[in-house]
């Protein structure tokens, strides 16, 4: 375990006895500890362990220091003025530091100027333990940048979160994009991370809750899907939830009343297209080859997805779809332009509650 204040501190017994591994990491200035106003400076401020090499940790302060140890905190080294030529003012609060699950020489350094009416992006990138750094602003709004992340599955494709919501890099911080969605318009995004096993991202804001977004297809993403017709996307496995209120208790009563958001029930289709001018064809077989559904479509040039709710035709009764297919296995295929594609798609089980004192999952 590690924590900080103007030393790394590190247990090894789970927080019962604690050591100092470095010296103090701030700049020490009396005037910013003691200073006018509610925020006493030269604290650590985050910190990161390399998933990769053993012993790498990276460090921030509030006052601006970036440093790192390759030795377990025997000895360290500074990064700050490396940050300097880059854009990236000396004393600026380091939000976020970050260490690749990829490369152990690779990390991420934001600062954010929101305590000094500063609002510009400070987003730098280092892939050889500091000694060098490029800044991987390129898209980002003026707004003060509070974290970072980069997806455990694909190298390229990073996530920042600022005062306007979510930005993603697709091509490992050369650019970035809105990724917004339902989100509100603007709010700010305080810490985020994405799930290991659901490939979810997770998002936290300040006053507006958490909210989660399945990026399954942006980790299968690469740049030269751009220039083929179209993509069809790996498709995860999923259930379906009964919603009906009395078939299934889908909606809990009394103090257990259900009325967040979840996310689409049922099979999400998702495929990349450069193609709006020719018609698409999504086509579900079972496996036996015999025809299930059929949807024609006219796509958006991008990203296009499409939720089959396990229904062999289009209508949809109270309780759940209609005329609902069984679990099992089931083949998706695309065609347009006369190409085609096709993934496998798993429909895993059926979802309820069983009413009674206490709710309890029925499959």
């Amino acid at each position: 375990m590690y924590t900080g204040a103007e030393v790394l501190l590190r247990s090894l017994d789970r927080g019962d006895t604690w050591q100092e591994i470095s010296p103090d990491l701030t700049t020490n200035n009396p005037q910013r500890i003691n200073g006018k106003g509610n925020i006493q400076f030269c604290t650590i401020t985050t910190l990161a362990e390399s998933p990769r090499q053993a012993g790498v940790i990276w460090v921030g302060t509030d006052d601006g220091r970036v440093w790192v140890t390759k030795d377990h905190g025997a000895s360290w080294t500074e990064c700050t003025a490396e940050l300097i030529p880059l854009g990236g003012p000396k004393e600026l609060w380091v939000s976020r530091v970050f260490a690749s699950a990829h490369q152990p020489g690779t990390a991420y350094v934001t600062k954010t100027g929101f305590r000094a009416d500063d609002f510009k992006p400070y987003v730098f990138k280092t892939t050889d333990f500091g000694r060098t750094w490029t800044a991987i602003m390129q898209g980002l709004p003026n707004k003060p940048v509070n974290v970072i992340f980069e997806d455990p599955k694909n190298p390229d494709l990073l996530y920042v979160g600022n005062d306007k919501g979510v930005y993603v890099s697709l091509n490992a911080g050369g650019n970035w994009q809105h990724f917004q969605s339902n989100m509100p318009p603007s709010v700010p995004v305080h810490d985020l991370l994405v799930h290991p096993r659901e490939n979810d991202l997770v998002v936290g804001t300040y006053g507006r809750g958490v909210f989660v977004a399945d990026v399954s297809a942006l980790q299968e993403y690469k740049p030269e899907m751009a220039k083929a017709t179209f993509h069809l996307f790996n498709i995860e496995p999923k259930p379906l939830r009964l919603e009906g209120v009395q078939f299934a208790n889908y909606h809990l009563y009394g103090n257990r009343h259900i009325r967040t958001p979840n996310e689409p029930n049922g099979l999400s289709i998702r495929y990349f297209t450069s193609n709006s001018s020719d018609s698409l064809r999504v086509n579900i077989q079972d496996v036996q080859g015999k025809p299930v559904r059929t949807w024609r479509l006219l796509p958006k040039v991008g990203l296009n997805e499409l939720v089959w709710n396990f229904s062999a035709a289009p209508a949809r009764g109270r309780r759940g779809p209609a005329n609902p297919v069984s679990p099992g296995e089931y083949l998706i295929t695309l065609e347009q332009a006369g190409q085609k594609q096709s993934k496998p798609g798993r429909f895993t089980k059926v979802l309820g509650w069983k009413i009674g004192a206490v709710p309890t999952v029925r499959e």
